[in-house]
Parts: structure tokens; C-alpha cells; sequence
């Protein structure tokens, strides 16, 4: 069975855009479901990234995902290494501050496809790779250089025979 590690933007663009909190209500219930039955899942990194902010999104997560939903992405730190030397060492050259981006250690990109290189998960995020940027490092790219399946949430739920 395949998991699915997601990724901040996920949350982030259904909270603020696509999916509301009142609009919505079956998203977010799929969401809660696929996070119980342990299909999706996601890492330290990430929650850092959602709960900066004190909002209903937040609230959300801290009530309807389980306490083990965040992994600790500590553990792939050997990978996470082999990501930031390939995007040191890739041609074309990311720009400088792109590299620094994504090596920074707080920001979940690089430990989310290190974490899914580790354990044999598929990324879902929303960023769209194939335009050949060197000014950000994009997710989509870093996981087709390392064979990892990169989707979009929509995709996911195809995969998972989700329907609300």
C-alpha cells in the first residue's frame, strides 16, 4: 500500500482557497479519515510551517489529525544531505539564494523528499515542476531527479478511489 506525504502548500491552499473550512466540510472530513487510517501523513517540518500562524487552520490540525501524524524527519538526514549536493551540483546551476532556500534547515521542501526517499512515500504538493527554474528549487523537480512519485492532491485521491 502506498503512503502519501504532504506538503505544506497542501493545507495551506484548501484552507485558504480551494477548500474552506464552510464551504467544504467533506475535504476536510476525507482528510481527517485518510490521516486516521495512517494513508497520509507528513513531518515535523511541515507543522512548523502550519503552525506559525495562530489561525483556524491550525486549530484544525492540532483537533482532527492524530497525535503521530507529523513524523520526525530527523531520521533522514543521510538523504537529506544527498539532496542538497544534488542541488548544489546540478546542471543547470540553481541561483545561490535558491540553493540556500532549500537547504535551510527549517524549511520543509528538502526533509519532506528526503523523508519519502527514506521510507518509500509519494509526495503530494501543489508546486508544479518541468519549467526548468533555476531561481527556487521545486519539489516536482527534486523528486523526478530521485524517482520518487511527486502528485498533486487530486491525483492522490484518484489513486486512493477517493470521492466526496
Amino acid at each position: 500500500m502506498s503512503t502519501y506525504l504532504i506538503d505544506t502548500n497542501v493545507f495551506i491552499q484548501a484552507y485558504k482557497e480551494d477548500y474552506p473550512f464552510d464551504v467544504a466540510v467533506s475535504f476536510w472530513d476525507v482528510i481527517k479519515q485518510l490521516a486516521n487510517d495512517g494513508k497520509i501523513f507528513s513531518i515535523d517540518k511541515v507543522k512548523t510551517e502550519l503552525y506559525v500562524q495562530d489561525d483556524d487552520l491550525k486549530t484544525w490540525c492540532q483537533n482532527n489529525l492524530p497525535s503521530d501524524f507529523f513524523k520526525p524527519s530527523q531520521g533522514a538526514v543521510g538523504e537529506y544531505g544527498q539532496l542538497i549536493n544534488w542541488a548544489a551540483n546540478t546542471t543547470p546551476k540553481y541561483k545561490p539564494n535558491a540553493i540556500a532556500e532549500f537547504s535551510t534547515t527549517t524549511v520543509a521542501d528538502a526533509w519532506l523528499i528526503a523523508y519519502a526517499k527514506k521510507n518509500d512515500a509519494k509526495v503530494v504538493s501543489l508546486e508544479i515542476g518541468g519549467k526548468g527554474t533555476i531561481k527556487r528549487v521545486i519539489i516536482p523537480d527534486v523528486c523526478k531527479a530521485f524517482s520518487i512519485d511527486c502528485l498533486r492532491t487530486m491525483e492522490m485521491f484518484r489513486e486512493l478511489g477517493v470521492t466526496f
